[in-house]
């Protein structure tokens, strides 16, 4: 009975703490380590700003494309819950304790949770309504991905990518050409391998699957979106290529890129929250542009 008080009085002021600090555009959400809590950007790209923070106590946590909702970890107790990022509302999620990473269909309408230790991964659909397991995987993989309809998962070994169908099926996928990262395109079972050969386009990623390089270099990640593709160049920056004709363009970045994760519609973040800006790249305009978020103004009181 204690517990669940508990429970009910943290749903009730994360709530009230969400609700009261956003108000205007949402871009999206970022995980803030040094609070152990999410963190809204709020504005429009090119002309955002740190906003209020959602969740507390939080390992790990990961927000859907628009800020609807997040999936995290608590830091305590291990426990994966469903964070509703529009009224602060967190529920547990019927799965194991311990989740070491989370990744997020494109959508947002599917999810995969890594247990490392135990060698095993968890395939969520139905997200965020009604969130339900919809596969358990043996794997060994770091990274992994899944589509946006929890049917195809992919895993990053050290060997190659190798697939997952809803049964648990698997198979190696047919690209001999070292990965680093990979996932999939939005409500498409398309993906986008990234490597030191460079970056490819794998259509339908299944056994019999095409891949077409569509830039030749040393990539970490890449995303496509639409007609462009955004890729991490490997100890150099940020780079877009246009699909139509494979024009390059470098995007100049005051950072140190090192993921690329979808916050909104044709908006990722490149960087981590830490001490200086937060850097995205917004692919909604004429042209890709990398632009940041001021880092919270430090008081100049401090230290006095």
């Amino acid at each position: 009975m204690q517990m669940t008080r508990l429970f009910l009085s943290f749903t009730a002021s994360l709530g009230l703490f969400a609700q009261d600090s956003i108000q205007g555009p949402l871009v999206g959400w970022t995980y803030e380590a040094a609070t152990s809590s999410l963190r809204a950007i709020q504005g429009i790209p090119g002309s955002s700003t740190l906003g209020g923070r959602a969740g507390s106590g939080l390992r790990r946590a990961v927000s859907a494309p628009g800020g609807a909702f997040a999936l995290a970890v608590q830091s305590e107790s291990g426990q994966a819950q469903l964070i509703d990022l529009r009224n602060g509302e967190a529920r547990p999620l019927d799965v194991p304790e311990g989740a070491d990473a989370i990744f997020l269909s494109p959508r947002g309408s599917a999810a995969v949770l890594l247990y490392r230790e135990q060698g095993r991964a968890i395939v969520l659909n139905g997200l965020p309504a009604a969130p339900a397991v919809a596969s358990r995987l043996d794997t060994s993989a770091e990274a992994l991905a899944v589509s946006d309809d929890a049917k195809a998962v992919m895993a990053v070994e050290a060997t190659g990518v190798r697939m997952f169908d809803a049964d648990a099926n698997q198979w190696m996928l047919n690209h001999s050409e070292p990965t680093a990262s990979a996932v999939f395109r939005e409500a498409s079972h398309d993906a986008v391998l990234a490597g030191a050969t460079g970056v490819w386009l794998v259509n339908g990623a299944s056994g019999n699957a095409t891949a077409e390089r569509i830039w030749e270099g040393d990539a970490s990640a890449a995303v496509v979106d639409g007609n462009a593709a955004v890729l991490i160049e490997r100890n150099m920056g940020l780079v877009a290529v246009s699909l139509r004709d494979r024009a390059v363009q470098r995007l100049e970045c005051a950072c140190i890129p090192v993921t690329l994760v979808r916050l909104s519609q044709s908006v990722y973040r490149v960087n981590e929250l830490a001490e200086g800006p937060l850097w995205l790249v917004d692919l909604n305009g004429a042209a890709p542009r990398a632009v940041f978020v001021p880092a919270d103004a430090k008081s100049e009181a401090a230290g006095q």
